[in-house]
C-alpha cells in the first residue's frame, strides 16, 4: 500500500492524510448505502493515495473492488463532464449510484454531466469532491467535500522556511493533517430514496 511518505520529496512536508481522506469519502456513501462507487481522479501522487483510501474502505466493508470504475485523467472540470459522460455511456446496465471524486473541480464536473443526462443529484446521483475549494461552495446543489485546513498548512509551511532560514540548517519534518468530512447537498442516504 502507498503510504504519505512514499513520494519523491525528501525534504520538509506539510500535508493532509490522502489516504484517510478517501477512506472517510467513501465510508461516508457506504454508510449511505452505497455499493456501485465510482472514482474519477486526476494524474497525481496525492490521488494515488485517496484511490488507496477508497479501495481500503471497500475492502472492509467486504466489497469487491471493480478497477474498471476507476478513472484517472488530468483534473478540470471539462474533464470531469467527459469521463462520467463516457463511463455513463458504458456501463448503462451497471450504473454507480454514487461517485468518489479526488478533486473538486472534477466532481463539479461530474455534477455539469448528470445534469445534462437528466439525473437528480443526489436522489438519482451522490457525489463528492476533496479539497472543499470555493467551487464546492458556489454548485447546486452545494458539494459534498473532504476538507484539508489550508490556512493552517500554509503558516506551518512559512514556520518552516523561516525556521530553516535563521537557523541556516535544513530541516526535515513531516507535518500530516487530518481530513475533515463536509457533508452539503450532493450526497443522500440511498435507502431513504428508495423509499420516496
Amino acid at each position: 500500500m502507498l503510504t504519505q511518505d512514499d513520494n519523491e520529496i525528501k525534504g520538509s512536508k506539510v500535508a493532509i492524510d490522502d489516504y484517510r481522506g478517501g477512506y472517510i469519502a467513501t465510508e461516508h456513501l457506504l454508510k449511505s448505502g452505497h455499493e456501485r462507487i465510482f472514482v474519477i481522479a486526476e494524474k497525481a501522487f496525492s490521488s494515488s493515495l485517496r484511490i488507496e483510501g477508497y479501495r481500503g474502505a471497500l475492502n472492509d466493508w467486504g466489497i469487491p473492488i471493480d478497477e474498471r470504475i476507476i478513472a484517472r485523467i488530468s483534473a478540470s472540470i471539462e474533464g470531469g463532464t467527459n469521463t462520467f459522460l463516457n463511463l455513463y455511456e458504458k456501463n448503462i446496465h451497471h450504473l454507480p449510484t454514487a461517485i468518489f471524486t479526488s478533486n473538486d473541480q472534477i466532481a463539479v464536473g461530474v455534477l455539469l454531466a448528470a445534469q445534462q443526462l437528466g439525473l437528480a443529484v443526489p436522489d438519482d446521483l451522490s457525489i463528492i469532491g476533496f479539497d472543499d475549494t470555493i467551487l464546492g461552495k458556489t454548485t447546486h446543489p452545494p458539494l459534498s467535500t473532504v476538507a484539508q485546513p489550508i490556512q493552517d498548512m500554509g503558516r506551518e509551511v512559512v514556520d518552516i522556511l523561516i525556521e530553516e532560514i535563521e537557523t541556516e540548517k535544513k530541516s526535515v519534518k513531516r507535518i500530516i493533517h487530518e481530513p475533515t468530512l463536509i457533508i452539503r447537498k450532493t450526497t443522500s442516504d440511498l435507502k431513504k430514496n428508495k423509499k420516496k
